[in-house]
């Protein structure tokens, strides 16, 4: 086993313990709770260490590739390339989210429509209530409205971390990425039950 091989593979190690360090210190400590024990001196020391190696492997990279100079790091086709290697698993990966999401409310329509034709769901719309009239629209309106606001401010607090990150390094905006996903599991389990328990609310 070739030294190169060896010091690649200490730096996979790292980063994968420097990930799940990111899943923790996103848990939602208060204050106190982050300065117990060695919690600042090894847990709040992922995203130094992740900056840490990203400069090393970056200089390899530069290295190998004959990159000596700033100017050069940063030419036209080197930046294509990179954004071309970053966005193709993005989209594979919404992709798959996609085509599970509508299949997942496909099937659930569909389950829906059966229990519907076999009577056995509390809820029957009948067409007389498929109707529009001012106070239908404020509620709809009532729930829409906070609703698309939490949308749009999310996703802009999403485009400003990663901008933010962004500029610590692709292997930080890619922790934060594996970090939320990991704290969305939960949501996704409470927001299913949820939304299995509302046709038995009034």
């Amino acid at each position: 086993m070739s030294e190169k091989f060896d010091r690649q593979t200490v730096l996979d190690v790292l980063k994968g313990i420097c990930i799940i360090f990111v899943v923790i210190t996103h848990y939602g400590w208060d204050e106190k709770q982050r300065l117990v024990g060695l919690f600042p001196y090894i847990i709040d020391m992922a995203v130094p260490i992740f900056m840490i190696i990203s400069g090393y492997v970056f200089s390899n990279s530069y290295l190998k590739k004959g990159i000596y100079h700033f100017e050069d790091a940063y030419d036209l086709s080197i930046i294509s390339n990179r954004i071309i290697r970053c966005t193709i698993p993005f989209l594979i990966a919404y992709t798959i989210e996609l085509i599970f999401f509508y299949l997942g409310n496909a099937i659930g329509v569909a389950v829906f429509i059966l229990f519907y034709i076999q009577k056995k769901t509390l809820l029957h719309p009948h067409r007389k209530y498929l109707k529009m009239d001012k106070s239908i629209i404020k509620e709809i309106m009532w729930v829409g409205i906070p609703h698309t606001l939490e949308h749009f401010f999310t996703a802009s607090a999403m485009i400003v971390n990663n901008n933010l990150a962004a500029g610590h390094g692709e292997l930080h905006v890619a922790a934060m990425g594996v970090a939320n996903k990991i704290k969305s599991f939960g949501n996704y389990i409470y927001q299913g039950m949820l939304a299995g328990c509302q046709p038995l609310m009034d």
